[in-house]
């Protein structure tokens, strides 16, 4: 996922009107606990939270965990294979919360220019992007002209109630933190402040680049990723300038891949 507030303002938006009464009791726990922080530290925090979730660290210690998982329910006598995603796939959709935990566990907050930031603020802003993912489907979908109405309402509840249910067990877990005293940092490694802001500054410039090459793929015809990635850069390279040449398209494609993977969205109806 790449988290942003680009259909739902941090501080003034609305949840979506699907499940409305969940979604306006994440808005208003979240913003309780990020009530000192302005809208630009919120934006901030939710490129450090793409940055965390892009390290390799992270995305590895996600694939063990369900390569675990599924050799022990496929070591129960109940268990049924019903054809399911593959597990790198189902990483790449897996719940950003998780990949929060596998850095907290060993990592301290990269030290960046966000003042005294802690956990349970990185929390309560993922809460607060999952609510504009949800946000965003809810447009998206509800744009649809679906022949069944009944339809069309599923449609909409399937997606957004996705992202609410994460943003719900976010929040939870932010209030969790912020109740609780974290001395235990001493075995973690620390990432310095010149590096972690200069990482986190060429992650978010990667991520924008991605969410419009998604745009451009979605309203072309390309052979594959790497090739909508070429021509994107060929056609703005003020917005790659930043990227190694050698693995430029790699990067762009790969993150594409990944991207398009964690919105799960369909293309149009039929």
């Amino acid at each position: 996922m790449i988290f942003g507030f680009e259909h739902f303002h941090p501080k003034l938006g609305e949840a979506p009107k699907t499940l409305q009464r969940y979604g306006d009791d994440i808005v208003s726990r979240a913003r309780r606990l990020l009530l000192d922080r302005s809208v630009e530290e919120i934006v901030d925090i939710a490129k450090i939270i793409n940055w965390i979730e892009a390290q390799d660290t992270v995305k590895d210690g996600i694939l063990s965990e369900m390569f675990l998982e599924a050799e022990y329910l496929e070591s129960q006598p109940s268990y049924i294979d019903d054809d399911q995603m593959p597990i790198e796939v189902q990483r790449d959709m897996a719940l950003s919360i998780n990949a929060l935990r596998l850095y907290e566990d060993k990592f301290i907050l990269p030290d960046t220019d966000i003042n005294d930031l802690q956990w349970f603020e990185i929390y309560a802003t993922l809460a607060l992007g999952l609510i504009d993912t949800a946000s965003d489907d809810e447009q998206y979908y509800g744009s649809w002209n679906d022949k069944e109405e009944w339809v069309h309402d599923w449609r909409i509840l399937d997606h957004v109630s996705t992202w609410i249910i994460e943003a719900m067990e976010a929040i939870t877990y932010a209030e969790g933190l912020r109740s609780v005293d974290l001395t235990l940092i001493e075995s973690k490694s620390k990432v310095s402040k010149r590096n972690a802001k200069a990482a986190i500054q060429r992650h978010s410039k990667t991520n924008e680049a991605i969410k419009k090459l998604a745009d451009m793929y979605k309203c072309g015809n390309y052979k594959s990723y790497r090739n909508a990635a070429q021509i994107y850069c060929d056609k703005n390279p003020s917005m790659v300038e930043h990227l190694a040449h050698h693995n430029m398209i790699r990067t762009l494609s790969d993150g594409l891949s990944e991207y398009l993977k964690g919105r799960r969205r369909s293309i149009g109806p039929e």
